[in-house]
């Protein structure tokens, strides 16, 4: 891959590192007590929709835990040189394909076959 792209590339997972980040510092959610047996209805109601609260922001912090993973593998493999190379088979993934998506790992062809649970 020429070393434009690369830089581009680069420049685009540093840029969604920090948003990344910076969503991450942002986001809070409170904890609440467990179920009082003396609660009333509406404060059933009320720990109900923060729990559901609760359970979406930790999926989303997994969720964005696992992407900044990616990120910093992706950025690891451009330090080192062998971003842009298939995990699977090796060869190159395409530029375009990596342009639209720099977290790929697999060129199109093994991603395909990954999906059709040939791998």
């Amino acid at each position: 891959m020429d070393k434009k792209a690369l830089k581009e590339i680069k420049k685009t997972l540093l840029e969604a590192r920090e948003k990344l980040l910076a969503g991450l510092e942002g986001a809070s959610v409170e904890v609440k007590e467990l179920r009082d047996p003396t609660d009333t209805p509406a404060e059933l109601g009320e720990k109900a929709s923060t729990e559901f609260d609760q359970e979406v922001f930790y999926s989303l912090r997994h969720r964005s835990d696992l992407t900044m993973r990616q990120i910093d593998e992706a950025l690891r493999r451009i330090d080192e040189d062998t971003f842009g190379n298939c995990d699977h088979c090796g060869k190159e993934i395409g530029k375009a394909r990596l342009m639209a998506m720099p977290l790929a790992t697999m060129c199109i062809e093994c991603k395909a076959k990954e999906e059709k649970g040939l791998l």
